[in-house]
């Protein structure tokens, strides 16, 4: 049935769902501002101490931390009232797809874990394995979280391959077969993005990135195949 209401209604409704998941996030972020040195000292295990060089570097970075953890707690109420508001918009066929977005969170839990108990302990060893007699690392708090929180989500934007070819295969912007020629040519595209987004140029941590991403493009063209099949059918 078609939504008839007036604009101003929308706009109304929009205005409530950005107010209560802002006010969601804020109370998350609040609450984990009592966790953050907990975080921080999970965050800087593979480092060990370290230190900061300007007065608020160290309150910022604390603040960054409960940003973070209150952004990723609050995602799923982001995600429910983003879709209740876009929802009564779809047609029936268009509403099916409602499933990706907690999927999509889920990927990005995943991506993030795995990049960061898996692939930077390795990475952030290989590059202050450059350390020698007069050369010693001192990490700034402040340039360790930034580039930690940049390669976090990287992994978890990566993880979410599957889905969006998927959805691609879904909506018939692509098919199997068209992917399916064009491996060769995505598994040079994976390693290229998998030696920019890992902290150091060894070939291990590449490796344990490109790995997942080949066999998510290689899961996105059986996914293909059979979202195609059921389509036929």
């Amino acid at each position: 049935m078609e939504n008839t209401a007036p604009f101003s209604d929308h706009v109304e409704e929009l205005k409530k769902r950005s107010l209560a998941c802002l006010a969601v996030f804020s109370l998350l972020s609040a609450l984990s501002w009592f966790i953050s040195d907990k975080v921080l000292s999970l965050a800087s295990r593979p480092v060990g101490q370290l230190v900061f060089f300007a007065p608020a570097e160290a309150f910022l970075a604390k603040f960054k931390i409960s940003l973070l953890v209150g952004a990723v707690l609050s995602s799923p109420v982001f995600l429910y009232n983003f879709w209740r508001y876009v929802s009564p918009a779809l047609l029936e066929k268009e509403r099916v797809y409602g499933w990706l977005l907690p999927a999509s969170y889920v990927l990005m839990l995943l991506g993030m874990a795995f990049g960061f108990f898996l692939v930077w302990p390795v990475g952030i060893r290989f590059l202050l394995s450059f350390q020698g007699e007069n050369l010693k690392a001192m990490m700034s708090i402040g340039e360790y979280l930034g580039f930690l929180f940049y390669f976090l989500i990287a992994f978890g934007v990566v993880f979410q391959m599957p889905l969006a070819i998927l959805f691609l295969s879904l909506t018939g912007i692509v098919s199997a077969n068209f992917l399916a020629a064009q491996r060769k040519y995505a598994i040079l595209i994976i390693f290229i993005l998998a030696a920019v987004l890992t902290p150091g140029p060894d070939v291990f941590s590449q490796l344990m990135l490109a790995s997942p991403m080949i066999l998510f493009f290689e899961a996105g063209i059986i996914i293909s195949r059979m979202a195609e099949r059921g389509r036929a059918g």
